[in-house]
């Protein structure tokens, strides 16, 4: 026969999570929905993530929305002002 059952064990460590949000880098050309979406981060306490596919790593090079190689630099300083907006 077994003896009572602990609810909740001492010994294991406990894990926080954190709510994250990944888009892809050509989400930041429209800049209201990329205020929203920093907005909507913030407020669950999350991290704001991007990520583009560069061609010369393997993307195609003829898809503008996963390389944005024609305004990766200015996307990548719109990312960066999302950013601003998490801080307190």
């Amino acid at each position: 026969m077994q003896g009572p059952r602990r609810k909740h064990c001492c010994l294991l460590p406990q894990v926080e999570l954190q709510g994250v949000s990944l888009v892809v880098l050509s989400f930041f050309r429209d800049e209201q929905k990329a205020v929203q979406l920093a907005n909507l981060v913030k407020s669950a306490g999350g991290m704001l993530g991007a990520a583009v596919c560069c061609a010369e790593n393997g993307g195609d090079p003829n898809d503008d929305w996963t390389t944005c190689d024609r305004d990766r630099d200015a996307l990548l300083d719109r990312y960066a002002d999302r950013q601003q907006l998490l801080l307190p």
